[in-house]
C-alpha cells in the first residue's frame, strides 16, 4: 500500500532531505525503570498498531515524494530502538546530540531511545509525517504497550510487523479547506516584495547549530504557576509564550537592542485536529496551523517582580497579546473551516527546493518567537513526566519553547535557540527565578 505526499508532508520532506530540520522528540520519565525486553515488546507493537509508522518515504523531488509500507523482511526491531546510546544520560545532557540525528527518510522517520537506565522512554522523529500532539500520543502508546508487557500480557517473541489498517490521507482530505485569500496574498507579497528592516540577529544558516536547555517545573510551581495565570485573567498557554518573552527581554536588549526596539514576530503552532469534525485530535499525523502576530519585547526593568510578589507589568503586557491573537484566530478558524494553514496556501506557488535553498543561506531570521504547547494531557499513573522538544533547525525562529504538562501534574519547558550559546541559561536563570517568586 502506498499513496502520495499530501502539500504540508511534501513541504516537511523537502524541508527534512534538504537538512534545514532535524526532528522533534517527546519522552516519558517512567517511575519505575522499562526492561529492555518490555520496551522491544512495546516498540513492536506500535509499529503494529500505526500504519504511518510502518513506512518508507521515496522519491527524488517534491511532488513526487510517495509513502510505502516497509517490507518487514528487510527490518529488525534495533532499526526502531537503541537501548544503549543514552542508557546513561539524562535528557539534558542528550538533548543536543538527539537533535543531531538525521532520519533518512527512506528507510525510518522515528527511533525510540531509552534513557538513564530505562527510567526515561524517549520517541524521536522527523517531523514530516507526525506533529507534536502525534508523537506525544505515540509516547504514551509506548508506555501503555510497557505496561501491558509488565502485566505479564505481552510475549517475549518480538518482531517487525506492520499494521493491515490504510494509511490515513494527507491532511488536505482531512479538512474543509477554504484558503483565506487576504492571507494568502499578504504571506506572498511578505515573502517575495517586500522585506523586513534587517538586524543584527544571527541570521539562518546551513549547517545550523542550536543550544538546549530542559526546565522542569515541579507540581507545586506548576500549580501555582497556573493559578497566577487565573488570577490575572490570562490562559496557561499565554503565561507561557510571556515567560518566554520576559526570560529573554535582558539577554536580548543587551546583545540585540535593535531587534527588539520594536514588535517581533512570535507564532504559535495550532494542533488542526481540534477544527475538524470527526477526527481524534490525538491520531497520529501531521496536521498543523499556526497564528502569526507581534509582540513587543519589554524592557529588563518592566519584567522583574515587584515587592510583595506583583507579577511584572511586562509580563501581562506580552500575555494579553498572545490571548487577543488565539481568541481571534479561534473564531476565525472556526467560522471558516481552515485552521491558518498558510503554508498549505502557499506550497502550489513556489518552488521549495529554491526556497529552501534561498531561506538558509544567509538568510534574514524574520521570527523572534514560538510557543508549541501541549496542553494538559492524561497520562498512565506510571508516568512521572512528559518532556517535549524541538529542535531549531535552518528555518526557524530565535527562540522557541517546547511545553508539556500531565493532567493534573507538572509541566516542563525545553528551550532551543538558534545560533547563540549565551542565551540559553539566562532563560533558564530568569524563569527559576519568575518560578520562585509564585506562592
Amino acid at each position: 500500500m502506498s499513496r502520495k505526499l499530501g502539500p504540508h508532508e511534501t513541504y516537511a520532506a523537502t524541508r527534512s532531505k534538504f537538512g534545514s530540520y532535524s526532528n522533534v522528540f517527546v519522552s516519558a520519565r517512567l517511575k519505575e525503570a522499562a526492561s529492555s525486553e518490555a520496551v522491544a515488546y512495546a516498540v513492536s507493537r506500535l509499529i503494529a498498531n500505526e500504519p504511518i509508522l510502518g513506512v518508507t518515504i521515496k522519491g527524488d523531488k517534491p511532488g513526487e515524494f510517495v509513502m510505502h509500507k516497509l517490507n518487514c523482511d528487510d527490518y529488525e526491531i534495533s532499526d526502531f530502538l537503541d537501548i544503549k546510546t543514552f542508557s546513561d544520560k539524562q535528557v539534558a545532557e542528550a538533548q543536543s546530540d538527539l537533535h543531531y540525528v538525521r532520519f533518512d527518510l527512506t528507510k525510518t522517520h522515528w527511533r525510540v531511545y531509552v534513557l538513564d537506565h530505562g527510567r526515561e522512554i524517549l520517541f524521536l522523529y522527523d517531523h514530516t509525517l507526525l506533529d507534536g500532539m502525534a508523537g506525544s500520543f505515540a509516547c504514551r502508546q509506548l508506555v501503555r504497550y510497557i505496561e501491558e508487557y509488565q502485566q505479564a500480557k505481552g510475549s517475549d517473541i518480538v518482531q517487525i510487523q506492520v499494521s493491515e489498517k490504510e494509511l490515513p490521507p494527507p491532511v488536505e482530505k482531512q479538512l474543509t479547506v477554504s484558503a483565506p485569500v487576504s492571507r494568502l496574498v499578504k504571506e506572498l507579497a511578505n515573502e517575495y516584495l517586500f522585506s523586513k528592516p534587517e538586524t543584527s540577529l544571527p541570521p539562518q544558516v546551513l549547517p545550523w547549530t542550536g543550544y538546549y536547555g530542559v526546565i522542569d517545573m515541579t507540581a507545586e510551581q506548576t500549580s501555582a504557576f497556573l493559578k497566577m495565570c487565573k488570577a490575572n485573567s490570562i490562559s496557561g498557554g499565554a503565561g507561557l509564550y510571556a515567560l518566554m518573552v520576559c526570560a529573554s527581554s535582558k539577554v536580548l536588549h543587551d546583545k540585540y537592542p535593535d531587534a527588539v526596539e520594536k514588535p517581533v514576530g512570535g507564532s504559535i503552532p495550532w494542533n488542526a485536529r481540534k477544527f475538524t469534525p470527526g477526527q481524534d485530535p490525538e491520531r497520529l499525523g501531521m496536521v498543523v496551523g499556526e497564528s502569526l502576530f507581534e509582540n513587543p519585547v519589554p524592557k529588563p526593568a518592566d519584567v522583574e517582580f515587584g515587592s510583595g510578589g506583583v507579577v511584572p507589568s511586562g509580563f501581562l503586557e506580552v500575555a494579553k497579546v498572545y490571548q487577543a491573537q488565539i481568541k481571534k484566530d479561534g473564531v476565525s478558524t472556526w467560522f471558516s473551516g481552515y485552521p491558518f494553514m498558510h503554508i498549505i496556501g502557499l506550497i502550489p506557488f513556489v518552488n521549495l527546493e529554491d526556497y529552501f535553498s534561498s531561506h538558509t543561506n544567509s538568510y534574514q531570521r524574520h521570527g523572534m518567537y514560538s510557543l508549541s504547547n501541549l496542553t494538559a494531557l492524561e497520562t498512565s499513573p506510571s508516568i512521572e513526566r512528559l518532556r517535549f522538544s524541538q529542535c531549531t533547525g535552518a528555518t526557524c525562529p530565535f527562540i522557541q519553547f517546547s511545553t508539556v504538562g500531565i493532567k493534573g501534574g507538572p509541566i516542563s519547558i525545553s528551550v532551543a535557540v538558534a545560533e547563540d550559546d549565551s542565551i540559553v541559561p539566562k532563560i533558564e536563570e530568569y524563569v527559576e527565578k519568575f518560578l520562585s517568586q509564585l506562592k
